[in-house]
């Protein structure tokens, strides 16, 4: 049994089809990661509220602190 051999037309069919494949996996894997980004900034986001609960400093204190306003300097 002889096999005919592609067109190019048929090889570029193929191979058009192979990226699509691969682009669809891509996306969801990607999308995958964008949700566990997501999922980390909540996370971080709940620590750090709760650090600035728990603190002695005062709201104004550490927003100033973290956009470098001033200096950390402890008190006590």
């Amino acid at each position: 049994m002889t096999r005919r051999r592609l067109t190019t037309e048929e090889k570029i069919d193929r191979q058009q089809k192979k990226v699509l494949k691969a682009k669809e996996r891509f996306d969801k894997e990607n999308e995958k990661l964008h949700k566990l980004y997501q999922e980390r900034d909540e996370e971080r986001k709940k620590e750090l509220l709760t650090a600035v609960s728990k603190s002695r400093r005062s709201y104004q204190e550490i927003l100033d602190f973290i956009n470098g306003k001033r200096e950390d300097t402890d008190d006590e």
